[in-house]
């Protein structure tokens, strides 16, 4: 009798409890009997806590009387599983109480109050959860993925009042995975989610609101939409939600739905976020200090906070948080430069699907091939261009560079056409690459033809169109080109002192062409100027330490029957040489 009086209860619903039977039976044990000490000794050992090491000790105890109540539970199978036992020892004036628990997920806690201290042993659980075995359906762990019969599981839940089945159902109908994509009915199911106080639930509600605002049945004003993100973001987010934390951040970072940026603001939701280890709002935070929006508080660390923001975040494999890692590498930016460790996070990102990580590497790879003119990697990296523009439709530079590749014939056939299709589509962006226009400008001044067909006809004043807006964007090729039109009047009136003025613009900008035909100008008298000489050969001496060979040449010979005017391009193959890739264009005295 005694061995079932104090048998552990399982598989029980809390739910389905009834108030417990009248007290059966009292046993009344003598003290100091050999028999109880053995009774408590057993009791302890079924129970397996952790006990001081005086219950197991031979030493007398003392035990004035012991009292064991008999509770009567119904046994309830396929429930959510519940260990309930209460059993009160008296030894040596202290109380022991055991008591149980609702358990998660495959184990059962009991916990054991014992002179002031908590502790827990863990069991497994022979029944499961309904709402776990509906998990284990949807996500395939411990049983084949089955979204069907992960819906049914689902509902059968929600039948039963459990609040998360709501959040989940919600979920496979917006996400239409089980059942047919119905963006009304995961809204009704994740506003029973939100009323249940789920954080979830009001987190993916709030989402479904921003996302898809004319795909829900509540009519709400733009000021209303607003208003109602917000506050289901912010009653997630005092749930301890980090995501819903990281939202409100962003929000306040950018002044979205009518609040006014707030960067302080920003900042604190994006820590208290972080400090629930959320790799975006590390990520983000890291950004805001590099860009030096951070408040007074933080002054001369912004680099340093925003490098270890995103150390952080990429340990946690946020691939945005590896590309910027990278980007700090590449340009020396508040770590030593390091290209190769740049390199390495990039591809890492990369291998994340990070769009931008995708760019740097095809980038990184072009210029790698450049040199050994490999076209398996030329190859490579045009792949990754086009998996860049796939998924970003707005990346002007991953545009550009497709453009160049097919322009040139590098990993890919020569194919004029598209490159001018890709050199529009680059200048078509939200933000157009400045290049670009310089590019497909020279292909209208020259023309293109290839194996006989002309490609491209060449068009002066399509060019000059695109030379022009080229300046718009401070672009230096576009300066310098319009220079060499101006000064040399085609098809346009000859305008010398123009020239002169775009040539200083691109020269500005440390444009090695520029450099040369400014300094010939002087050198010509084309344009006079203090000091003419003088500059000139300032101009050429940068020119050389890039590389110039013209510039070399001009420098060794000022006095010369023949000027050169160097351009972006040959105009007429036969009155050209190559240096270095750039044609020269003898022009007489």
């Amino acid at each position: 009798r005694i061995g079932t009086i104090c048998s552990v209860l399982q598989d029980l619903d809390l739910r389905d409890i009834k108030p417990p039977a009248p007290v059966k039976e009292f046993i009344q044990v003598p003290i100091d009997s050999k028999r109880l000490r053995e009774f408590i000794r057993k009791t302890m050992l079924e129970f397996k806590p952790k006990m001081p090491s005086m219950i197991a000790s031979q030493e007398p105890i003392i035990v004035p009387q012991i009292e064991i109540r008999e509770i009567e539970v119904p046994k309830i199978i396929e429930k959510i599983v519940v260990q309930k036992v209460e059993v009160e020892k008296i030894v040596t004036q202290e109380v022991v109480k055991i008591v149980e628990v609702k358990v998660p997920f495959e184990k059962i806690v009991e916990k054991i109050v014992y002179q002031g201290k908590t502790e827990y042993i863990k069991q497994e659980v022979r029944i499961q959860d309904p709402i776990i075995v509906a998990h284990q359906l949807y996500f395939g762990h411990g049983s084949e993925q089955n979204y069907n019969k992960a819906f049914n599981k689902y509902l059968e839940c929600h039948n039963q009042g459990i609040p998360e089945a709501a959040l989940c159902l919600g979920r496979m109908y917006e996400e239409g995975k089980g059942v047919e994509r119905d963006l009304w009915k995961a809204y009704e199911y994740y506003k029973q989610a939100a009323q249940s106080e789920l954080p979830d639930g009001y987190y993916r509600l709030g989402e479904l609101i921003e996302n898809y605002p004319r795909n829900i049945p509540e009519q709400l004003s733009e000021k209303e939409r607003g208003e109602q993100i917000i506050r289901l973001f912010k009653a997630a987010a005092h749930l301890d939600h980090s995501e819903a934390q990281t939202e409100l951040g962003f929000i306040y970072e950018k002044g979205l739905y009518g609040q006014k940026q707030d960067i302080t603001q920003a900042v604190e939701y994006y820590k208290t976020a972080a400090e629930n280890k959320n790799a975006r709002a590390l990520n983000n935070l890291g950004v805001i200090y590099e860009s030096h929006l951070v408040p007074e508080k933080y002054p001369g660390h912004n680099l340093e906070l925003a490098f270890q923001s995103f150390k952080q975040s990429a340990a946690m494999g946020n691939a945005a948080a590896m590309t910027n890692l990278g980007e700090m590498y590449e340009e020396g930016r508040g770590v030593p430069l390091d290209l190769k460790l740049a390199i390495k996070y990039f591809e890492q990102a990369a291998e994340k699907g990070d769009t931008s990580a995708k760019y740097y590497v095809a980038y990184h790879k072009l210029n790698s091939a450049s040199s050994a003119h490999d076209q398996q990697v030329f190859e490579t990296s045009a792949d990754l261009f086009r998996e860049v523009v796939h998924k970003d439709k707005d990346h002007s530079q991953a545009y550009f560079y497709l453009a160049f590749l097919h322009e040139r014939g590098y990993g890919v056939d020569i194919d004029l056409t598209t490159a001018e299709r890709y050199y529009l589509k680059a200048l078509s962006c939200s933000k157009p690459y400045p290049r670009a226009f310089a590019k497909l400008a020279d292909l209208y001044y020259y023309g293109r033809s290839y194996k006989g067909r002309a490609d491209v006809q060449p068009d002066i004043q399509k060019a000059i169109h695109f030379y022009e807006k080229g300046l718009q964007l401070n672009d230096a090729e576009c300066f310098n080109d319009l220079g060499v039109i101006y000064e040399e009047g085609l098809e346009v009136r000859q305008d010398v002192n123009k020239a002169h003025e775009y040539y200083i613009k691109s020269a500005e900008q440390d444009f090695t062409e520029a450099q040369v035909n400014l300094a010939r100008l002087y050198l010509t008298g084309g344009v006079v100027v203090d000091g003419s000489e003088n500059k000139a050969k300032e101009l050429l001496l940068k020119a050389v330490n890039k590389g110039s060979k013209e510039a070399r040449k001009l420098l060794d010979t000022i006095q010369y029957k023949n000027c050169l005017l160097y351009t972006s391009d040959a105009a007429d193959d036969l009155l050209c040489v190559d240096l270095g890739g750039r044609r020269i264009i003898k022009k007489k005295k």
